[in-house]
């Protein structure tokens, strides 16, 4: 059997899939990618009523060590208003710790499923490192969402 050199290359030609490359373009705003293609969620997100003093930075550091979660897998915010602390825990796939934030619906010490998030309330983290039932009440939450 023979096959002309034309018809080989056009049997070929039908047969080949030509790769095509999509590029998103990356947008300006976080808020206008698609809900496909947020951007990369954290494992712990933090959000505080105020920005941590070094005290307070060097107890959560014991705490994050304690269940095992390195730094650049957690998130923090600071102070939001209440509609954007609803939208982060709305858009968040991942465990959501508020330290002195309190939500309607959400008790202290105790796991919610929020949306599809993960939130644990507590007390500020200063009122914690001072008291021994805080501290117990936190690790008892701490250690059933991460455990070792």
């Amino acid at each position: 059997m023979h096959i002309e050199p034309a018809a080989l290359i056009s049997l070929f030609e039908t047969l080949i899939l030509h790769e095509e490359k999509i590029v998103i373009p990356e947008p300006e705003n976080i808020a206008e990618l698609p809900p496909v293609i947020k951007k990369e969620s954290k494992r712990l997100v933090m959000i505080f009523n105020t920005e941590p003093t070094a005290d307070e930075n060097i107890f959560l550091d014991k705490i994050l060590t304690a269940i095992k979660v390195k730094s650049d897998e957690t998130e923090k915010i600071y102070a939001p208003d209440t509609e954007l602390l609803n939208n982060i825990i709305t858009e968040n796939t991942s465990h959501v710790l508020l330290w002195g934030i309190g939500l309607q619906g959400l008790e202290k010490y105790k796991m919610t499923a929020k949306d599809k998030a993960k939130v644990i309330s507590s007390d500020e983290l200063g009122a914690i490192a001072s008291d021994q039932n805080l501290k117990a009440k936190l690790w008892n939450c701490l250690k059933l969402e991460f455990p070792a």
